[in-house]
């Protein structure tokens, strides 16, 4: 290289350096973490909530078409070109009908802003999933900004989440959908979408050819990893050396978090990657790039992106093993490829005939793949498959893995017909089939179980899965009594039902696990008598968040996007394992209120699935 050329080079760098610096580092929020479907076996049947009807754009290369017909993008009446800048045209677009156009009817700009950065992600629970999905996803025109104030971009809000939650096929679709302006919340969206997808030239030309004002820590990043995936590796190199000697790699921010780790990997540095905390667009393009392997500790707080870039292809087998169960676990990768990857682990001959006692040992992901293993050895013989399933599902729910195994293994639980011989079997296949949100193949297989020596007790061992299962959705139908209130439930109560199943539960557990399955019913429209609480009021005192009041708030005045987020936010967490028995029961009764009984009915499932009822 000749010297006026590396002083060229240098100045450019220099000057790029000194304006990065001077600007504030943009804070690069982990985009971490749609969802894998759980088995259906009839549409009649489930007990999922119904898919909210998807808009596939149209297959193009990125960037997208041009900004859309005023007639094509009229939200609830309201056109998006007359909505004023460019910036709240785009707040409107989604991808689904979902939660219909008066989504954010009656909700202030404040609590939206203040509380979808709060939205529970990456998230174990499909309902929590499926509800955050259509808040994010559904075409709605939101509150104005107040005239003359500050406001959130709500658009870069619902992207954030979307990659927080490690939904890439959604958020490059909504990305897609945007229209082509050159804000910089959508242009950035599109970039990280081509990235996401695959399709490097795209998004390294809307990076390349965006408007020079357009500076900070984000374009600095996109342009060392655009001159990486493009092959001029020296190139990246170069500048990375000149910005270290003068500072700037630290000052400029691009030295934060794993990002400067997987971009020396990507660059040449054989290291396994220390860690996965806050891997985003960008760096799951980097480890994409570099195929770096993935040291086993860096799963333990990796972001959803970095769970699901390692389970699709970095590192080795029992990494990659790890990862995809913690990726399935939160709906990054389908149930399907994780079955995948447990096929794909070799064991010798003498351990798949020992199969079922090494794997009910071994609490590891291989033990779990080896119980898989066996299961596909032994398909097609009913009696071998189900003691096989029997062994899977019962280690699972001993482990707490219960929700993960009824998926992995429903279509093969589904497959077996219930026999007389196979009454062994009856309650464990009943358990994952509700769990799996087929509820009529389980209740045959209750059925069966009822007719065994012990029949009574695993029968009403069952109630509360069957008695959830078997709820009505919709909203409930509202009486007027001698009082005149109107009481909303619409269901009557099983007392005695409920007081078998309470016997089978031991003694410690039983205050605990009764106040939660009343809590449940009575949020679904139970007509559970107040007299029935009497028993479990000296449970566990419930921490109460302080969002019950302002959910039912939004519930009674039919506030459905205001419901909906703040029943998410209030459960406190993606996993239904966390879930206090008072916010899971006020969250499912706000969302029964606003007709969500589907969603209502799957949440409460979950919950008792997850706290072995």
């Amino acid at each position: 290289m000749t010297a006026p050329c590396t002083r060229s080079l240098l100045a450019t760098v220099s000057l790029l350096t000194a304006v990065v610096t001077a600007l504030p580092a943009a804070v690069h929020t982990a985009r971490a973490q749609t969802a894998a479907p759980t088995p259906s076996f009839g549409a009649p049947t489930s007990l999922l909530p119904p898919p909210r009807v998807k808009e596939q754009p149209e297959e193009a290369p990125l960037p997208a078409a041009p900004a859309p017909s005023s007639s094509e993008t009229a939200i609830g009446g309201i056109r998006i070109d007359e909505l004023g800048p460019i910036a709240l045209q785009s707040e409107a677009i989604g991808t689904i009908d979902g939660l219909g156009p008066d989504l954010w009817r009656g909700a202030s700009r404040a609590l939206i802003a203040a509380y979808l950065p709060r939205l529970p992600a990456p998230a174990a629970s499909p309902a929590v999933r499926g509800l955050a999905r259509a808040l994010l996803l559904t075409s709605a025109v939101p509150p104005p900004p107040a005239t003359g104030g500050a406001s959130a971009n709500l658009l870069a809000l619902r992207l954030e989440r979307l990659t927080a939650m490690g939904d890439v096929d959604d958020f490059v679709a909504l990305a897609r959908a945007l229209p082509s302006g050159a804000d910089e919340t959508s242009l950035r969206a599109r970039v990280e979408a081509g990235l996401l997808a695959g399709d490097d030239a795209a998004a390294c030309g809307e990076a390349a050819g965006r408007n020079a004002s357009l500076r900070g820590e984000f374009w600095t990043r996109a342009a060392l990893v655009c001159d990486v995936i493009g092959g001029r590796a020296a190139q990246a190199q170069l500048a990375l050396d000149l910005m270290a000697e003068q500072g700037g790699a630290e000052q400029g921010g691009v030295s934060g978090g794993p990002f400067m780790a997987l971009l020396r990997s990507a660059l040449g540095d054989r290291k396994p990657v220390a860690s996965l905390a806050g891997v985003g667009p960008l760096e799951t393009a980097l480890l994409r790039a570099s195929k770096a392997e993935v040291d086993a500790a860096a799963l333990g707080d990796a972001s959803a992106l970095g769970l699901r870039a390692v389970a699709l292809g970095n590192g080795t087998l029992p990494v990659r093993l790890d990862a995809a169960e913690r990726a399935e676990a939160i709906g990054v990768i389908p149930t399907a490829k994780l079955g995948e990857i447990y096929a794909a682990v070799p064991f010798k001959k003498d351990e798949l005939a020992n199969a079922l006692t090494l794997a009910g040992n071994d609490l590891s992901p291989r033990g779990r793949a080896l119980f898989y293993k066996a299961e596909q050895q032994a398909k097609g013989v009913a009696a071998a498959s189900a003691e096989v399933l029997k062994a899977a599902l019962d280690s699972a729910r001993e482990q707490g893995r219960f929700a993960q195994a009824a998926r992995v293994y429903a279509a093969e639980v589904a497959a077996i017909d219930p026999a007389p011989e196979l009454l062994w079997f009856a309650e464990s296949a009943a358990r994952a089939l509700y769990a799996a949100g087929s509820p009529a193949r389980a209740e045959e297989w209750r059925s069966l179980a009822a007719r065994g020596p012990d029949g009574a007790a695993v029968e009403a061992s069952l109630w509360p899965l069957s008695t959830i299962s078997a709820m009505k959705t919709g909203m409930p139908v509202t009486t007027v009594d001698s009082r005149g209130t109107a009481p909303w439930n619409f269901h009557g109560f099983d007392a005695a039902g409920f007081q078998r199943w309470l016997a089978t539960i031991p003694e410690p557990e039983r205050a605990q696990k009764g106040a939660l399955a009343l809590g449940l019913l009575d949020s679904l429209g139970a007509s559970v008598p107040p007299e029935s609480w009497a028993p479990f009021l000296d449970a566990a005192p419930a921490r109460s968040s302080p969002l019950l009041a302002p959910l039912a708030r939004a519930a009674d005045g039919g506030r459905v996007g205001e419901t909906v987020l703040l029943a998410l936010i209030a459960l406190g967490s993606g996993d239904a394992d966390k879930w206090t028995p008072e916010t899971t029961s006020a969250a499912a009764s706000a969302l029964t209120r606003v007709n969500l009984g589907a969603d209502a009915r799957a949440l409460a499932l979950e919950a008792a699935v997850a706290a072995d009822l």
